[in-house]
This record gives C-alpha cells, structure tokens and sequence, in this order.
C-alpha cells in the first residue's frame, strides 16, 4: 500500500500559498470558515451546535 497523505496535504498547501483575489484576505479550503467561527465562539464562550 502506497502512503499518499503527504501527496495531498503539499497539494492542498499550494493552493492556499495562492495570492487571494482582490478585497479577500487568504485563500480558503473547505472547512476554514467552520473552524473560525468555532474558536471564535469558543473564545466568546458561544454555546457551539452540534
């Protein structure tokens, strides 16, 4: 079997080394907006669903 999880993750890696387009601060993958609204509740104290 051929480990392929750090073939992914350098793929991934340059994609969000992009430069965003205008009036966006970073390049987003899927996932990244969930994650920061959850430190960010759980930095307010936020109740968190689900």
């Amino acid at each position: 079997m051929v480990d392929t999880s750090h073939v992914f993750d350098a793929e991934v890696l340059r994609h969000v080394d992009f430069k965003p387009v205008a009036g966006l601060d970073q390049v987003l993958i899927p996932g990244d907006p969930g994650r920061k609204t959850r430190i960010q509740r759980t930095q307010k104290r936020h109740p968190l669903a689900g």
